[in-house]
């Protein structure tokens, strides 16, 4: 048979050119739609369903279309926005029908858990970061956040909540293992409060640490939250703890004694 040739960058078959496929012992049918076909299916001797974690998948769809199909890395977050879009209002409007309730919003948040393929950090590698906390750090948060939202609002009128990355250091493994190495430190977190408006999000600090320099941390994310939003809101938690998880040493500072208040 005559296989069209399908191209990633374009989203298109060839009008022209083909690929052959002969006959053979046993032959591999992949694909995300072969299973709706019933004539399909009872052609197949053994059917195999891959059932992967959702941030699994997301961060291998990112790392798959711009490694290996040259896409374009906001463009690659945009699309896989949309299609998630999609689907959560399809599913959240039917489950609305069936409860008689009024369907309210689309959050596209994406929360990370210390659990394998749950990462913020993982995903900002994948878009080409040598390690988060690393320069450029800020910048691919931002379009990862950017992005999402443009995915997001193209799929449905009902986007809403943040729709945006949050940063909590002590729930994200990548993060944990920024901080550990001390690529990640509470400075580069402050800059990255600038583009998530998530504030210092789950941050463990030694036990012993003064509070007028602990207030000073909090001042620069609630300054840019103010500056940059019509409604400033901004959470800050920072853990003051005596144990032996990865700890972000603040900077001692006289500063908080004025701009506490």
């Amino acid at each position: 048979m005559k296989q069209p040739v399908y191209s990633y960058l374009t989203c298109t078959r060839s009008a022209t050119e083909t690929v052959t496929v002969h006959p053979a012992d046993i032959i591999l049918v992949e694909g995300i739609l072969i299973f709706t076909d019933a004539r399909l299916r009872s052609m197949l001797d053994i059917l195999v369903y891959v059932d992967a974690d959702p941030d699994d998948r997301l961060v291998r769809v990112i790392s798959r279309d711009i490694i290996e199909r040259g896409r374009d890395v906001g463009k690659v977050i945009e699309r896989t926005a949309f299609k998630i879009t999609r689907a959560g209002q399809l599913v959240g409007s039917k489950a609305a029908e069936l409860l008689g309730a009024k369907f309210g919003i689309v959050d596209l948040s994406l929360a990370p858990t210390p659990a394998i393929g749950d990462s913020v950090a993982e995903i900002l590698e994948v878009m080409g970061l040598s390690s988060v906390g690393g320069h450029g750090t800020t910048a691919a948060l931002a379009l990862l956040n950017d992005a999402v939202k443009k995915g997001g609002v193209m799929a449905s009128s009902m986007v809403g909540g943040l729709s945006g990355a949050f940063i909590p250091v002590s729930e994200d493994a990548g993060m944990i293992r920024a901080a550990r190495s001390g690529k990640l430190t509470l400075s580069k977190l402050e800059a990255m409060t600038a583009v998530c408006s998530v504030g210092l999000d789950m941050i463990a600090i030694p036990g012993d640490t003064p509070a007028s320099t602990t207030c000073t941390a909090t001042t620069s994310p609630c300054a840019e939250i103010r500056r940059t939003t019509k409604e400033p809101r901004s959470s800050q938690r920072i853990r003051p703890i005596n144990c032996s998880a990865p700890c972000l040493k603040p900077v001692t500072s006289t500063f908080a004694m004025a701009a506490a208040p």
